[in-house]
């Protein structure tokens, strides 16, 4: 019996490098720069020790890091095509036949509407508002807060705070909680103000104890406050007495979301009609202790709501377009064109239960699903090649250069990849049949 061959190649970016490092299955290491690999599994590299280029087979390598690659990506919209391969792009144009997008690892593509499965809309990377704190400036310390080594630390019953000149309409607020004996905490957020307690205000806020955590919604109405989401997870749950929390916030459909250590914890809507409008975020500890509660690594950023919906969206029928807007509505039919450009873009799509296309504004729009038309079998490729923004690429052959990748691709055909935006290149192997 023929055991499946192991995947022999793996490529990974690695920011701190300068140079190529290709690691070899025995633990040596060597460094150079990659020339080009072939699908027969020979890698060209010249190598820092010796001049000249030298070949190595992929069986005698285990990894090769890229030095100069680049993660991030500017681009508003992610396609699936139909072998899987995703490509991060802003959308120029859509016609009956044709996708015409942008990258920045290949210039301007039209890719045909039959290879296109998904297109993601409002794809961004989360721009950082904050990051710290690194001291107290910019901080308003109410009661018994002090700054340490990198994080803010409570001396007992009282407050800091810190307001931000703008928030966006999402964002998530996340930090590192640790606290001594037992946690006795809250943070505020979306606030107008920087009392701590009591009062009619409009604000969201997170407490957690020993029982658990709870948000609520606070308000300047005739109710005052509103619980949200209720965590039934004793503070003894969690052995080093330290969590990592993070809230994020969909002020447009009024959706707050809870994360500790990265698992989603609950969800739930705010129940009143319009979200508060506060800049003011604020760490109060009601424990009387000295050194009850450490707050470190606080990161307000940009959150993309779109991002999640993605996730868990149904094309639906597999025979017609989809729509979804931002609000979860599902329209069917067919998307017919798109007019004006990438910076005010507007989609037609015929519905059969509209005599007209309708025209609705790409800012609107979550994901589309294309019809899904047969065009032949899709084999896995010898190579595949990561990149910036979440990327990926098959490819049959590739060859790299000093600047450029020049690669085939089993849909696009030939494709010139900036090589500075490859972050990952694997060598797959067909299992072979059994005798």
């Amino acid at each position: 019996m023929k055991r499946p061959l192991h995947t022999l190649l793996a490529i990974a970016f690695t920011s701190v490098a300068t140079a190529d490092e290709l690691e070899l299955a025995d633990g040596g290491l060597l460094s150079g720069s990659v020339v080009s690999i072939s699908p027969d599994g020979v890698i060209t590299a010249q190598l820092a020790i010796s001049k000249g280029v030298a070949e190595i087979h992929a069986d005698k390598m285990k990894r090769v890091r890229f030095g100069k690659a680049g993660r991030k990506s500017d681009h508003d919209a992610i396609l699936t095509l139909t072998n899987g391969d995703r490509l991060p792009c802003d959308i120029l144009g859509i016609t009956a036949e044709d996708l015409m997008v942008r990258t920045d690892f290949a210039g301007d593509l039209t890719i045909p509407r039959t290879m296109v499965e998904t297109a993601e809309m409002g794809i961004r990377p989360r721009k950082t508002i904050y990051h710290g704190p690194e001291n107290l400036a910019g901080w308003k310390v109410g009661d018994n807060w002090h700054y340490e080594d990198g994080s803010l630390v409570s001396d007992g019953r009282g407050s800091v705070s810190r307001e931000f000149e703008k928030l966006p309409d999402s964002y998530s607020l996340g930090f590192n909680l640790a606290w001594g004996g037992r946690p006795n905490f809250q943070v505020f957020f979306s606030s107008q103000t920087t009392a701590s307690s009591g009062g009619k205000h409009d604000r969201y806020y997170l407490q957690f104890g020993p029982a658990g955590m709870e948000i609520k919604r606070q308000s300047s109405g005739r109710t005052g406050y509103h619980s949200l989401l209720v965590v039934n997870r004793s503070s003894e749950t969690f052995p080093d007495r330290e969590a990592r929390i993070e809230i994020r916030l969909d002020h447009r459909q009024r959706m707050l979301f809870l994360y500790v250590d990265g698992q989603l914890e609950g969800q739930a809507p705010d129940p009143l009609e319009s979200a508060p409008t506060g800049k003011i975020v604020l760490f109060q500890s009601n424990a009387s202790e000295a050194e009850a509660h450490r707050v470190s690594d606080i990161r307000l950023r940009e959150w993309d709501a779109a991002g999640d919906r993605h996730k868990s969206e149904d094309r639906g029928d597999f025979g017609e377009d989809a729509l979804i807007n931002n609000e979860g509505q599902r329209f069917g039919g067919r998307l017919v064109a798109t007019k004006g450009d990438a910076s005010n873009m507007t989609l037609l799509f015929k519905s059969p239960l509209a005599p007209k296309p309708l025209e609705i504004p790409a800012a609107d729009v979550s994901t589309l699903f294309f019809e899904v038309v047969d065009v032949g079998s899709r084999e896995p490729t010898p190579l595949f090649l990561g990149l910036g923004g979440s990327g990926s690429l098959s490819a049959l052959a590739c060859d790299f250069k000093p600047e450029i990748a020049s690669l085939t691709h089993p849909l696009l055909g030939a494709l010139e990849v900036k090589r500075s935006r490859v972050t990952m290149l694997e060598r797959r192997d067909n299992p072979e049949s059994d005798e």
